[in-house]
């Protein structure tokens, strides 16, 4: 048994002790390792191009259950950009940006909802305001100070 292993990433190619190499859960999600290189890989990744073929040559490994941490092989593919996206979309992984009401992130409160946050100032605090009219604590106080829709 050799006591050293060849690791290739793109043209660089480095001789490494053997050992055991742990994987990290991140806070996306994703599996990740540590090489000893400083060199940092997606579990999902060195599995697909350890043991899945890439004939297209596609670039993205995707999770066909859309389980993040389920590495298994027969559960990851080789996708395009477009495939990965739709897939994220079909599967309901990704919901993108409601286009209408106030789920939408550029919504806009009602001219009526804006004057009672400007009356509620002094008479409420700011997060009794807030849970009444379902905005955050921060957007009462611009729009109480003048800072955000300035009403008269």
């Amino acid at each position: 048994m050799a006591d050293e292993c060849t690791l290739q990433f793109g043209r660089n190619t480095k001789k490494l002790p053997k050992r055991i190499i742990k994987a990290h859960l991140f806070k996306c999600g994703y599996f990740m390792i540590h090489f000893p290189n400083k060199k940092r890989v997606y579990l999902h990744r060195l599995i697909a191009q350890v043991f899945i073929p890439n004939p297209e040559n596609k670039y993205y490994v995707n999770h066909i259950n859309g389980i993040k941490t389920d590495n298994r092989i027969e559960n990851l593919e080789w996708v395009t950009a477009k495939e990965n996206s739709r897939h994220a979309f079909d599967t309901g992984l990704n919901v993108g940006i409601p286009r209408y009401g106030k789920d939408n992130p550029a919504y806009k409160f009602p001219t009526k909802t804006i004057k009672k946050v400007k009356k509620a100032k002094g008479k409420y605090t700011l997060a009794t305001t807030s849970k009444k009219y379902g905005i955050s604590v921060s957007h009462v106080w611009q729009i109480q100070n003048n800072l955000n829709r300035t009403i008269q």
